[in-house]
């Protein structure tokens, strides 16, 4: 009896869980994956590419540029303001994302650079379906900040060293994608791919002859994709 009783507390839990609505329901979560960075490097970043070859016997500097491919962690809390229709903020940490810029003609020549932001987002969510699967579409602005330093690494002609950098300056952006889920033992597993795009560039600190100052390095756009788990109360 006892077994039967415990076999039918479980059921009820799975049942309920898959029938549960979200309108008036708060939902916490957590996803893991990753950002293809396919940002856009600012000219007076690129003025950094003498570094790579024979600039003294006028030699033209051909350059690839290989977008990184950073880490991506986030913890998401939203709230249904009906069963279709809810409002998501995240922290949603961007770990080592960066760019590579290698000369064409000799392939051990580089710069690369990355750095790690926090960003912030809110998010109008509209799901598409009526039971407690879910697949839909999300978008909205986002606040973005640095985390550490930014890290730049020259292997070239007349620069071998590595230096860390603070970024400046926070910055803004938006994003928007699609999301689908599914409900299992009480959790909702969901998937999520975005576009993200910064409004404005971001900077760092370059030091010289003359002191230091702030040099436009990356107008960030970017492909998150990211997977996890999410419960709703």
């Amino acid at each position: 009896m006892k077994k039967i009783s415990v076999a039918a507390l479980v059921f009820l839990f799975i049942f309920t869980s898959l029938y549960a609505q979200d309108a008036g329901r708060f939902t916490f979560g957590a996803r893991g994956g990753f950002q293809a960075g396919i940002g856009k490097t600012t000219d007076a970043f690129k003025t950094l590419e003498n570094n790579l070859g024979d600039t003294l016997s006028g030699n033209k500097i051909n350059v690839d540029e290989q977008a990184g491919v950073g880490g991506n962690l986030v913890l998401s809390a939203a709230y249904g303001f009906t069963n279709s229709i809810g409002l998501q903020t995240e922290l949603n940490f961007m770990i080592g994302q960066g760019k590579e810029l290698r000369h064409t003609s000799n392939n051990s020549n580089y710069i690369e650079f990355s750095y790690s932001t926090l960003d912030i987002p809110l998010l109008l969510k509209v799901n598409f379906l009526s039971t407690q699967s879910r697949f839909g579409v999300l978008g909205g602005p986002y606040f973005t900040l640095p985390l550490g330093q930014a890290s730049i690494t020259y292997n070239g002609a007349f620069n071998n060293s590595d230096e860390k950098t603070d970024i400046s300056a926070p910055n803004f952006g938006y994003t928007f994608g699609l999301y689908g889920g599914f409900s299992l033992m009480g959790l909702r597993w969901v998937a999520d791919i975005r576009y993200i795009q910064d409004f404005g560039t971001s900077t760092l600190k370059k030091w010289g002859a003359v002191g230091a100052t702030n040099l436009g390095f990356m107008n960030r756009r970017g492909i998150v994709v990211s997977v996890g788990a999410e419960y709703t109360l």
